[in-house]
């Protein structure tokens, strides 16, 4: 039996164990810390020194000659048993008080790793032993333990990526039970190594007994590689630096991969999974085809490769590549086959050969410390060197090391040979900071305004076309990029504030852009904290901006930085409000801060009567993980109701506001507060309130179901979010269906002093029906509008496309006679019409307009109703809706632009030019549109008004509405033939 193969299979069950453990230290450590940036900086050289100690430990024991197997087994047996024991010793151990730091959390999250960290980093040698001992090369004996424990974690992030494991088993007893079986089978291999000893060592070709198999060992080592040098120190160094070139790396990369795919979870494994690719490739070739070459040749060219590889994110993410794959793949080709080199000249004799492998893992580990300790300090520092800084670095690392095997080389024609791949490293060093780093950019049609990068990611101020601006987050732009909105997060606040009007002290979790603030501060008459966990967000200096329509927010509001987690653990006063912004659900160690723990920490903090509002980005947030958040809330918050922030939005927002106190606060307190700082946003009095109330605890309770909760040990909620920003819109239609079917009305004993007269309780309870009714139709209707648009933006063709937009229309007069005079519907019903303008289909938007008119006489969609009839070349219905419009709104400039067209089509030319005299009074300072001005001009006989109108006849499209007037009216007084109407037939008229 081949026992060198069977070897490789506890390799590569320890390396899908390793990649399993590191995963779980970037879940939990950035669980405490603000990202992955901050956690790698903290515990990664903590877990890699512990690796660096055990390959150093273990090159020294595998040498003994007796009971090798047996003793590799106890050592992964021993690291399993860790895993599984480390967490309870250390929370034993701890004192309460120290559990509370942020950076205490991060090392219980990372510190069970430690264990295995350091028996991992002692199989190597062990392995290749092993391996060594059955009569295979040095190069061959380290390249197959170091592939496949590369493949092993490969395959282990594939599994992950795809969610086999995440989504039902915790990652970190996967790696317990990985060791455990390896340890089981290195203890099988035992027997085996007794059985089949002599034929081991006759196929080998070399004689019984451990010396003469060592003598082997030495003769292949020596027929495969040149002479072992007296002085190994260069390849040390060597080591260290490949070490510090692959984490440096792996964390430069995951910098730059976060601004085009997102700092989450799945961009992590992808990349780790293209370096463990990467790396097995790179030791299986050296080990194969390495023969051909000089052993200082094969670890420049791996030193170039990786330096190439270091380089390749400017180009990565300016041709929008797959970036993990394409920049993971070369970097782990380089790094992977330089341990494998540099065993290969292991100056002593073979019977030494483990304490040579482990040093220089020993070296590798400390070097792949000090590379995150050099990105951490230097690379994601806060004094805007960023990311170019670590294309300099690093490839600078590997050009001091291929120098140093240049000059390690004895003859001057091999020197020469071997200078000119590190020459070529060097113009690359120079190159680099010459590039600009094309992920220093808004995406789109965005202007960046100003940036900042660090620990926390990359963080841009943009604007927007629209002249709008707001925040990008690591490639993502939050809501006030858009026209509406700054209003959409004014209103938020407006509405968290609502929630609990008689506030003293409120606490805001999360700034962002500082709108939310605004709105919050705006109106709540409390005294608020402001915490900020983005140290970037906040050097970018923006303050809190005014609320629109409203009054500015204190001078003394200024958000401070700190975790929220933190905050909560060192602030002991008790919160009547604490509001949470939106929360990028796909980002790494976001599902912390959505976890159950985390909510009963939030119900501490609270006053007695305290309200805890979170708000939740339905369009990145898929409906399960959304559930898991609100199991969450709902145990910590029995009293919880859901709230939608704006049913005009594309997006859908919601609230899950859980309160200590029973009920919802009544009219009688918050019509008070809101209509003392009213605004634009809105909402401005308690029926605006009663239209975003979506449904309570019970019915939220019931839709939901039996499921997972979302917690510290396993967050679903981050686990399913991850998916790229173009599924935002197919997101958003399902859940908005969701969130129709969640809709129910309200109860007038929902409130905390509900009215005491019968018929006024009676009155309430209608109001309620009546608008949840309109919510539920409003939200049918956003589903259909995100269907319709996504099918757009695909371009793909929508089954059934023409009764969708019928069941549409229908959805939207079922929300309208529920609640006829609802605002938000008749804003919805106008949107629409204008959409259904655009896409030239005036018959389908006079019909909307129409049916809507016959529930309920309303001067906006009168106006625009009588548009759609001017259009349709109906002059006469035109004419008579408008006036009747008229009487409902008397001063809308567009209703009368409206009325003065269908004037001068019905021939009273008198009546047309007073309703654009009107018009231009109400649109004053701008004045009227170009083309009504040129008519009223026209009309009125000025000097010079041929003239004018001919120019802005000559600017308008071909048959536009008002050009078809002016020239009616150039020619007849152009025309000798044609005799314009006088005045008193136009009075007469």
């Amino acid at each position: 039996m081949n026992l060198a193969l069977l070897l490789l299979a506890p390799a590569f069950l320890a390396g899908a164990a390793a990649l399993l453990l590191q995963l779980v230290w970037i879940q939990r450590a950035s669980a405490a810390l603000p990202g992955v940036a901050p956690a790698a900086a903290l515990v990664l050289p903590a877990l890699l020194l512990a690796g660096a100690l055990g390959s150093w430990v273990a090159g020294r024991r595998a040498d003994a000659p007796e009971e090798r197997l047996l003793r590799a087994a106890r050592w992964l047996l021993a690291a399993a048993l860790g895993v599984w024991f480390a967490p309870w010793l250390l929370e034993l151990l701890l004192p309460d008080g120290l559990l509370r730091a942020s950076w205490t959390r991060a090392l219980l999250g990372a510190l069970p790793a430690a264990p295995a960290a350091f028996a991992l980093g002692g199989l190597l040698p062990w392995l290749t032993r092993l391996r060594a001992d059955q009569g295979l090369s040095v190069l061959r004996a380290i390249a197959g333990s170091s592939a496949a424990w590369a493949l092993g974690g490969a395959v282990a992030a594939w599994h992950v990526q795809h969610g086999l494991l995440l989504s039902k088993l915790d990652p970190l007893n996967v790696a317990a039970i990985l060791l455990a079986v390896a340890s089981l089978a290195l203890a099988a291999l035992r027997s085996v190594e007794r059985g089949d000893a002599g034929a081991g060592a006759a196929g080998a070709g070399a004689e019984d007994g451990a010396e003469s198999q060592l003598a082997t060992t030495a003769s292949a080592a020596s027929t495969d590689a040149p002479a072992p040098r007296d002085d190994p120190r260069p390849w040390w160094v060597v080591c260290g630096l490949g070490g510090a070139v692959l984490v440096g790396g792996q964390a430069l990369l995951l910098r730059v991969l976060a601004q085009s795919k997102g700092d989450s979870l799945t961009t992590s494994v992808s990349l780790l999974m293209a370096l463990h690719l990467g790396m097995a490739l790179g030791a299986t070739t050296l080990g194969h085809f390495g023969h051909a070459l000089s052993a200082g040749a094969r670890g420049v060219l791996l030193l170039l490769v990786a330096c190439v590889a270091l380089v390749l994110p400017a180009f990565g993410v300016a041709l929008q590549l797959d970036a993990a794959l394409w920049l993971g793949l070369p970097l782990g080709f380089g790094c992977g086959g330089l341990l494998v080199a540099a065993a290969d000249l292991q100056p002593r004799g073979a019977s030494r050969l483990a304490s040579w492998i482990g040093d220089l893992g020993a070296t590798f580990r400390l070097g792949a410390a000090l590379g995150a300790a050099l990105v951490a300090r230097f690379v994601f520092d806060s004094h805007g060197l960023g990311t170019p800084l670590g294309l300099r670095v690093l490839p600078g690392a590997l050009l001091v090391a291929g120098i140093l095997l240049v000059f390690a080389s004895r003859h001057a024609a091999s020197r020469l040979l071997r200078a000119v791949p590190v020459l070529a490293a060097a113009l690359l060093v120079g190159w680099a900071p010459a590039w600009h780093a094309p992920w220093r950019v808004a995406d789109g049609n965005r202007e960046l305004l100003l940036q900042r990068e660090g620990l926390h990611g990359i963080v841009s101020l943009v604007r927007s076309a629209d002249g709008s601006e707001g925040l990008q987050i690591d490639g993502r732009v939050g809501l006030g990029a858009r026209a509406s909105g700054a209003l959409l997060e004014q209103r938020m606040g407006r509405l968290a504030a609502a929630m609990q009007p008689g506030a003293q002290r409120a606490l805001m979790l999360g700034v962002g852009r500082g709108h939310v603030l605004a709105g919050l501060a705006g109106t709540s008459r409390a005294r608020i904290d402001a915490v900020e966990p983005n140290a970037e967000v906040l050097a970018l200096g923006l303050g809190v901006p005014a609320l629109i329509g409203g009054r500015t927010p204190p001078p003394d509001l200024t958000p401070v930085h700190a975790d929220a987690r933190a905050w909560l653990a060192d602030t002991p006063s008790a919160y009547d409000l604490i509001v949470s912004d939106l929360i990028p659900p796909w980002s790494t160690g976001a599902g912390s801060l959505l976890s159950v723990e985390h909510f009963f920490e939030l119900r501490r903090a609270l006053a007695d009567e305290g309200v805890f509002v979170q708000w939740l980005p339905l369009h990145q947030l898929p409906w399960p993980a959304f559930a898991a958040v609100a199991r969450a809330h709902l145990e910590a918050f029995p009293n919880t109701h859901v709230l939608v922030a704006s049913t005009l939005s594309d997006r859908p927002l919601v609230a899950l506001v859980g309160s200590k106190a029973q009920g919802l606060p009544d009219a009688a307190e918050v019509n008070p507060l809101l209509q003392a700082s009213s605004c634009l946003p809105g909402p401005n009095h308690m029926g605006e309130v009663f239209d975003a109330l979506l449904c309570g605890a019970w019915e939220l309770e019931r839709a939901l179901g039996d499921g997972p909760r979302n917690t510290l040990e396993a967050p679903v909620s981050e686990w399913r979010s991850q998916a790229p920003p173009t599924d935002e819109r197919a997101r958003a239609a399902r859940n908005f269906r969701q969130l129709a079917l969640l809709a129910a009305p309200m109860a007038w004993s929902s409130f905390r002093d509900p009215p005491h007269e019968v018929d006024a309780r009676k009155t309430l309870g209608l109001e309620l029906q009546a608008r949840s009714s309109a919510l539920e139709a409003l939200l049918h209707a956003r589903a259909d509008l995100a269907e319709l648009s996504d099918s757009e933006a695909r371009g793909a063709l929508l089954e059934g496309r023409n009764a969708r937009e019928r069941q549409l229309a229908l959805r939207l007069l079922h929300g309208w006679q529920a609640f006829p005079g609802h605002l938000d519907l008749r804003q919805l019903i106008l949107d629409r019409s204008v959409e259904l303008f655009d896409q030239r289909h005036p018959e389908d938007a006079a019909a909307l307009l129409g049916e809507a008119l016959r529930v309920r006489a309303d001067g906006k969609l009168g106006a625009a109703l009588g548009g759609a009839l001017l259009e349709l070349e109906r002059p006469a219905d035109a004419l008579h809706v408008l006036r009747q419009a008229r009487n409902l709104v008397p001063d809308s400039p567009s209703l009368l632009l409206h009325l003065a067209r269908a004037e001068f089509s019905a021939g009273t030319r008198a009546a047309a030019r007073s309703q654009l005299v009107r018009a231009n009074l109400l649109l004053q300072p701008e004045g009227l549109p170009g083309p009504a001005k040129a008519l009223l001009a026209l009309l009125e006989e000025r000097v010079g008004a041929d003239q004018e109108a001919r120019v802005v006849v000559q600017a308008l499209p071909a048959q536009h509405a008002w050009s078809r007037l002016i020239l009616q009216l150039l020619d007849e007084r152009t025309s000798p033939a044609t005799e314009a109407p006088s005045e008193a037939d136009d009075s007469a008229r």
